[in-house]
């Protein structure tokens, strides 16, 4: 329950659980979301001793992202040292999701193929 918490929401209610619902299945009192975590972006390639994910939300140097490895039941934790713009290869401080695609390629010291494509991958904000 403590992930599913912990996954970007606005609140849960029943819903459908009990029948039709009335008012109460949709919380509109606070919109914000509740979670500490965002979706910071999925893998889509682990070659070349890199894993290139696409972006879902900006990441920087010395972030600590999350990556749920289908393999493991526990998720990766790893430490932005060094961000490269999948683009041009460049070295950059930090790189946000401001075009289709966009993508970082991060080394990680783990075996890479615990990381297929798809893998999803968060961040802390909190």
């Amino acid at each position: 329950m403590q992930e599913l918490i912990a996954l970007q929401n606005r609140g849960y209610t029943l819903g459908f659980f009990d029948g039709i619902p009335g008012q109460e299945a949709q919380g509109y009192d606070d919109t914000s979301s509740k979670s500490n975590y965002r979706n910071a972006g999925v893998v889509k390639d682990n070659g070349n001793g890199f894993l290139t994910i696409e972006l879902r939300h900006k990441l920087k140097k010395g972030d600590e992202i999350e990556i749920f490895s289908p393999f493991r039941f526990e998720p990766v934790k790893v430490v932005l040292s060094e961000i490269y713009n999948k683009d041009n290869n460049r070295l950059v401080a930090d790189l946000a999701p401001g075009k289709a695609n966009q993508s970082v390629k991060i080394s990680v010291k783990d075996d890479l193929s615990l990381f297929p494509e798809n893998t999803i991958i968060r961040l802390k904000v909190f």
